[in-house]
């Protein structure tokens, strides 16, 4: 995967931990779905990435590391 990062935020509130928002345009052109049977291992024909997914991923910070707690695919124009 290729992420283009578009956009950070983070946020604060007072006693709670921060928590982020990032924006990114992925291309996943270049990976495609496959299944193994039978010890061989077979692409799933039309399971290519898109090359422009808009996704949005929410972050919170605990512990000293940024964890990702949801990610949302929202179309494939960035």
């Amino acid at each position: 995967m290729v992420d283009h990062v578009t956009a950070a935020r983070v946020l604060t509130s007072t006693g709670g931990n921060p928590a982020a928002v990032v924006v990114d345009c992925q291309d996943a052109s270049h990976h495609q779905v496959a299944r193994a049977r039978g010890g061989h291992v077979v692409l799933v024909p039309g399971s290519r990435g898109p090359a422009h997914a808009r996704l949005y991923a929410s972050l919170t910070y605990s512990d000293g590391r940024w964890l990702v707690q949801n990610i949302t695919f929202t179309g494939n124009q960035c």
